[in-house]
C-alpha cells in the first residue's frame, strides 16, 4: 500500500469515530481512539518501534503528552461537528509522533528490483530499522512526509546507467544526500564506467551489509575503529633508456611538485591494479582533442602491465590523513615505447602540460612529492638486479 494512503487511515477512522459523537463520555472515548489509532498506525507504518529505542524518554513524554490533549479536546467538544474537525489531527499527530522523529534515512528504489546480491538484504535492513522504503517508477517526485529534508538516500534498484546518474543529480539537487548501494544495482560495464564517473563528481557509495551500521549508528561517518585511506603509485619505466615517467601535481599536498601518477583507490569499484592502471591513464594519457565518439585517453594501461613493487603506511605520510600507499611499477615494453612517449599528455591531477620522460638517476637527486623516492629507488634497484 502506498505511504500516502497509509499516513491518512488514522484520519479516515477518526472520522467515522466522530460519528458516533453523542455526548461527553463518548467524545473523550473517541479523541482517546484517536489518538491511540495514530500511535498505532505510526508503529506499523513508520518504525516507530525503532524510535522508541532510540530515544525512549522522548516518546514517552510525547505520547502521554498526546493522550492529555486528547482528553482534554474530548471534555470540551461539545458537539460531533467539533469532532469532525478536532479528532483527525488527533489521529495524524499521532502517526508523526513515530514519523517524522529520526527519519534521516530513506531508501529510494529505481525501475523496480535490480539483481545485485544486496539488494534483497538492502530491503531487509530498511525494513528492520523502520526507513521507508520508496519506489520510483518512471519519474520521482518526493518522499513521504516522514522523510527529513536534506535525508541520506540510499539509492537501488533496476535503472540504466544513465537513469541512474540523473536521479542521483536530481535528489543531490534537491538537497537530499545521495548513497549508491552498489551492489543493490544492476552492474554491468556501463554501469561500472558510470559509477566511477559519478564517484569523481564525489557521490558517495556503500554495500548492503554496512548498511545496518549505516541506519544505527549514533554518529555516522565516525567508525569505532577508524579506516585508512587506501592509494597506489606507479612509477613507469623505459627499462633501455632508463627514464621515469614524472608529472607536477596540480593541487595540494605538493602543489607544483615532482611526483609518480597516482591517486586514490575507488572503493566498491575495482581492486588495485585497476586503480593503479586507471591512475596512470587518466593521469598521463588525457586525449585533448577527442570528440564524440572517440576515447578520452591516448594510450591505455591495463591491471595486467602493472605489478607491485611495495606499500608505503606510515600514519604522517600524507598530511590529508592516514593514507596507505601501493607502489607499482610499469615496464613499458620496447615495442611500445614509440607509441607510448608520443601520447604522453598530462590530465587530471597533474599539471597541464607536466608530464614528461626525465632521467631516472636525474628524478631521484631531487625531492619528490610524499615518500615517492622510496619507491622509485627500489624500482632501480630492480632494474639493476636484472629483476624489473
Amino acid at each position: 500500500m502506498n505511504r500516502k494512503i497509509q499516513l491518512f487511515i488514522p484520519v479516515m477512522l477518526s472520522l467515522i469515530v466522530a460519528v458516533m459523537v453523542h455526548d461527553r463520555s463518548s467524545a473523550v472515548f473517541g479523541a482517546l481512539t484517536c489518538a491511540l489509532t495514530g500511535l498505532t498506525a505510526g508503529c506499523m507504518y513508520f518504525g516507530g518501534f525503532s524510535a522508541i529505542r532510540r530515544k525512549p524518554f522522548h516518546m514517552l513524554f510525547s505520547s502521554v503528552l498526546l493522550l492529555a490533549v486528547a482528553l482534554a479536546v474530548g471534555i470540551l467538544v461539545p458537539g460531533a461537528l467539533w469532532a469532525y474537525a478536532a479528532f483527525p489531527l488527533l489521529g495524524l499527530f499521532g502517526v508523526l509522533q513515530f514519523g517524522i522523529l529520526g527519519k534521516k534515512f530513506a531508501v529510494l528504489v529505481i525501475d523496480g528490483p535490480a539483481a545485485g546480491p544486496g539488494f534483497e538484504p538492502l530491503l531487509e535492513a530498511a525494513k528492520r530499522d523502520g526507513v521507508a522504503v520508496v519506489q520510483a517508477v518512471n519519474k520521482f517526485r518526493s518522499f513521504p512526509v516522514t522523510v527529513e529534508d536534506g535525508a541520506h538516500v540510499l539509492v537501488c534498484g533496476g535503472a540504466t546507467p544513465h537513469r541512474l546518474a540523473l536521479v542521483c543529480s536530481d535528489l543531490r539537487a534537491k538537497g537530499y544526500s545521495p548513497i549508491i548501494v552498489v551492489d543493490a544495482i544492476n552492474i554491468t560495464a556501463a554501469m561500472n564506467s558510470k559509477l566511477l564517473e559519478l564517484n569523481e563528481a564525489l557521490f558517495q557509495m556503500t554495500v548492503s551489509g554496512a548498511v545496518h551500521s549505516l541506519l544505527t549508528a549514533r554518529q555516522h561517518q565516525i567508525y569505532a575503529y577508524p579506516k585508512a585511506d587506501c592509494t597506489t603509485t606507479t612509477a613507469v619505466v623505459l627499462p633501455k633508456s632508463r627514464k621515469v615517467l614524472v608529472i607536477k601535481r596540480g593541487g595540494n599536498p605538493y602543489k607544483d611538485m615532482d611526483s609518480l601518477p597516482g591517486g586514490f583507490l575507488n572503493v566498491h569499484l575495482e581492486n588495485l591494479p585497476k586503480g593503479a592502471a586507471r591512475e596512470v591513464t587518466e593521469e598521463c594519457f588525457v586525449r585533448r582533442d577527442g570528440g564524440p565518439g572517440h576515447s578520452k585517453f591516448t594510450y591505455e594501461v591495463s591491471e595486467e602491465d602493472v605489478f607491485l613493487v611495495d606499500v608505503r603506511s606510515e600514519p604522517c605520510r600524507d598530511a590529508r590523513g592516514h593514507v596507505v600507499d601501493h607502489g607499482y611499477v610499469y615496464i613499458v615494453p620496447e615495442d611500445r615505447e614509440e607509441e607510448v612517449l608520443a601520447n604522453v599528455s598530462a590530465g587530471d591531477d597533474a599539471k597541464p602540460g607536466s608530464a614528461r620522460f626525465e632521467d631516472l638517476d636525474a628524478v631521484l637527486a631531487n625531492p619528490l612529492a610524499f615518500d615517492h623516492g622510496q619507491l622509485l629507488a627500489k624500482v632501480r634497484q630492480a632494474l639493476e638486479d636484472g629483476a624489473a
